[in-house]
């Protein structure tokens, strides 16, 4: 008799099934690693445009400024599409975020300043921006003006 008996076509089929999924879990670390590539160079982006504003005003901006859309467009030149994290349609936020899914911005103050600079007539001196990443949410990554 020529053909295959059943137990070489199951084991055929429990080979094809193991290839796609070993498959499926390599995507998905491609993915995850490539939008944390993004997030880097969102980061890139505001940090330049943060040096930027800083060279001109000789500050930081406080966290309304930042926050404002017109604000970063206008004044600092980044797109909105920098400050939305890949994968996402949050928007940067005041936070040390648990997850790849927001940016935070923090500005820091001078020395014995309020805690909330820019809002009370003191200029900020500094600022951090920080994210998750996906591939391995307990890390962060933190850019600073220092």
């Amino acid at each position: 008799m020529n053909g295959f008996t059943i137990v070489e076509l199951l084991i055929v089929i429990v080979v094809i099934a193991i290839l796609a999924s070993i498959s499926v879990v390599a995507y998905n670390g491609i993915q995850s690693r490539a939008r944390d590539a993004d997030r880097m160079n969102d980061l890139n982006v505001m940090k330049k445009g943060l040096a930027l504003f800083h060279a001109e005003n000789g500050y930081y901006p406080a966290r309304p400024e930042f926050f404002d859309a017109n604000f970063r467009r206008n004044s600092l030149n980044i797109p909105d599409s920098a400050v939305n994290p890949p994968g996402t349609n949050n928007t940067i936020g005041y936070c040390w975020s648990g997850g790849p899914n927001q940016y935070c911005y923090v500005p820091t103050p001078p020395s014995g300043g309020s805690f909330d600079c820019g809002t009370s007539g003191e200029r900020c001196i500094g600022y951090r921006i920080s994210y998750h990443l996906e591939s391995a949410p307990t890390t962060q990554r933190v850019m600073s003006s220092n």
